[in-house]
């Protein structure tokens, strides 16, 4: 026992159990080896006279924190958020099968991504909800604007794969099945036009 008689205080305790009790600072010039626990009780641990972690287990300060190749930094209480890079991928893995994974762009909490296990994955502008994945493809919840070309496959009807469907009930079809363009419609098809024109694939007559 080291007692400092200016503050009547005890500063170094070995105990009975082998434990060290310091109170106060501890300055050390050269390496520390620590075998076992190293419990803050209160106050801070600093690293170059820098506060870096603190007894209530807060890391701050730091510019940065490097993990090896696959080295898993984990987050919440059963490890369900992961972080990590192994080899040439990145990896952010929500392992909470019931749990939704949500990338937030503002200060709020508003969606940006949200990405459901075995299930959809939603893009959100501006807090809104604009395009999701289901079983069947892609869902727009609103308008689509192209600026280039749209393609696609040849249809496959049994499969009712590339084929453009209008409609709540899918009335009209636009495709092409390989050989033939079609458009079908189950109910009546109406054109509206000052002029309609048709003309050959070369447009010669």
């Amino acid at each position: 026992r080291l007692h400092d008689s200016t503050n009547n205080a005890d500063r170094f305790i070995v105990n009975t159990d082998g434990h060290v009790d310091i109170t106060g600072n501890l300055d050390v010039g050269a390496g520390l080896d620590v075998t076992g626990n190293l419990d803050i009780s209160s106050g801070n641990l600093q690293i170059g006279g820098t506060n870096v972690l603190n007894s209530g287990r807060a890391l701050y300060n730091l510019e940065s924190l490097k993990l090896a190749d696959s080295k898993i930094a984990k987050f919440g209480s059963s490890d369900d958020l992961q972080i990590y890079h192994s080899s040439d991928i990145s990896r952010i893995r929500n392992t909470n099968d019931s749990g939704t994974l949500k990338i937030q762009a503002t200060s709020n909490g508003e969606n940006a991504i949200n990405i459901v296990p075995n299930g959809t994955v939603e893009l959100f502008y501006d807090g809104t909800k604009k395009l999701e994945t289901y079983s069947h493809g892609i869902r727009a919840n609103q308008n689509i604007d192209i600026q280039g070309s749209a393609y696609l496959d040849d249809a496959n009807v049994t499969n009712s794969t590339g084929i453009l469907h209008f409609g709540d009930s899918q009335d009209l079809q636009i495709y092409h099945d390989g050989s033939d363009s079609r458009i079908k419609d189950s109910a009546n098809l109406k054109i509206t036009t000052n002029n309609l024109v048709a003309l050959n694939y070369a447009e010669t007559q």
